[in-house]
């Protein structure tokens, strides 16, 4: 009956029993037991709010009382109760959340940002230290240049400079409040169906920079590599995998510690010389990569020094690949250490 009681305006009591009474007729009226099954689920919902009890019987007709903090509601006063305790309720909720998103918007976000952005410089020099072995016998290495994009937003921008290069306790209160100003911006303009979702899009910092590769000569500036960059083969190939490699280094740091870090390449090309493929593995193993691959001239993966076999792949008569067990590098050095075992092993290590 709700549907004929609260039709848009509140009614009074009388025109509620008049409503009550159109609304029966030509009805089947419910029994005892089916009214009292109605009032025990109604009072499961209201508990904890209003209390729905029994009332004097007027002969064969039940009555109910409805309270709320015990005073006492007609159905039409309920209705404008419960409509004002909800206005309250969420005006109270809207304030609630509106100081909680101000104390973390102004708390605790600016010095995460901080961080993730030192962290992705942080990582662009330890991965460039790290390509400095993965070079061409002609010297030729490459190196991750990430900048600020230039068509940053104003309200990112602002959210940079004032996080970023600015310390927590160094802010003023005037830059508080700008940053909380752009980063309620780029909240409520990013990308999103949960606030968690849209508060990762509106601070990843890696959409904030630009990502270019420079080539590395010796004796000449560094070059922005391009496809025209005048490369020879092998290093064309060192210039494209040490990138490469870098970024799937960096999917793996995301992950859980305890998984592979594996990396499949099609092939370790023969126009890369020994030193660059001995660069290479250098590489590998400064970033924790094991790597599976078929190599021509390659007699054994980077891998392959930490005690996995190297194979020749042949293929059979009937087109099934043949592996021929070629080489164990067992506890052979990798080409750089430092330090040397007194006897290579000459088979599979116990």
């Amino acid at each position: 009956m709700a549907e004929v009681v609260l039709d848009g305006t509140m009614p009074t009591a009388d025109a509620v029993l008049e409503q009550v009474g159109a609304g029966l007729a030509g009805r089947r009226a419910a029994g005892k037991k089916a009214l009292r099954e109605r009032y025990d689920t109604a009072r499961a919902e209201l508990a904890g709010t209003w209390a729905l009890d029994p009332g004097d019987s007027q002969g064969e007709l039940d009555t109910f009382v409805l309270t709320h903090d015990d005073v006492t509601y007609t159905p039409p006063a309920a209705a404008r109760r419960a409509a004002e305790l909800k206005e309250r309720a969420q005006a109270a909720l809207a304030a609630a959340e509106e100081s909680a998103l101000r104390d973390f918007v102004i708390g605790r976000l600016p010095s995460a940002i901080g961080s993730a952005w030192t962290r992705l410089n942080d990582w662009v020099t330890d991965v460039n230290r790290k390509m400095r072995a993965a070079e061409a016998s002609s010297g030729v290495g490459v190196r991750v240049r990430a900048r600020l994009a230039d068509d940053l937003p104003p309200a990112a921008r602002t959210v940079y400079e004032l996080a970023c290069t600015i310390a927590d306790a160094d802010r003023s209160r005037e830059q508080k409040a700008l940053i909380g100003q752009a980063l309620q911006q780029l909240i409520a303009a990013a990308d999103g169906e949960s606030m968690t979702e849209r508060l990762a899009a509106a601070v990843d910092v890696r959409e904030w920079v630009d990502v270019h590769y420079e080539v590395i000569r010796p004796g000449s500036s560094p070059q922005r590599w391009s496809a025209r960059t005048g490369l020879s083969g092998g290093e064309r190939r060192l210039v494209v995998l040490a990138p490469m490699l870098a970024a799937v280094a960096a999917a793996y740091d995301s992950l859980a510690d305890t998984g592979l870090r594996m990396t499949a390449l099609d092939e370790v090309p023969a126009e890369v010389d020994e030193r660059g493929r001995e660069g290479l593995a250098r590489y590998l193993a400064d970033l924790d990569l094991d790597l599976v691959c078929t190599s021509y001239l390659w007699d054994g993966a980077p891998g392959a020094w930490d005690g996995v076999d190297a194979h020749d792949l042949e293929a059979g008569p009937d087109g099934t690949v043949v592996a021929f067990p070629m080489l164990i590098r067992g506890l052979i050095d990798l080409p750089g250490d430092d330090f040397a075992f007194s006897e290579p092993s000459s088979g599979p290590p116990t």
